[in-house]
């Protein structure tokens, strides 16, 4: 495979130090990865990502339209825990 979509999962330790959890040669599971790719990019990931694996060449990929980014990505971060009862510091 020389083309095609990437799931990437990066995760920093306590000095923000990035370890690589995975690396797949498949688009994200999340359901947003096209909604982001399409927002930031005006590009069509799945039908990109289809026509790749199919063996055709990609129609939209290229220069990115005019105010248009060239990456897209989405983070997870953790909330801070809130207790249920503050004055219980096991809650």
């Amino acid at each position: 495979m020389e083309n095609g979509p990437t799931h990437t999962e990066l995760r920093l330790d306590s000095d923000g130090v990035p370890y690589i959890l995975e690396i797949g040669a498949r688009v994200g599971g999340s359901g947003v990865s096209h909604a982001i790719v399409e927002s930031a990019t005006g590009v069509d990931f799945f039908a990109e990502a289809f026509a790749v694996a199919l063996g055709r060449r990609p129609g939209s990929f290229g220069a990115p339209a005019p105010g248009y980014v060239n990456a897209a990505g989405n983070y997870i971060s953790p909330l801070p825990r809130k207790r249920r009862n503050p004055r219980d510091p096991r809650s």
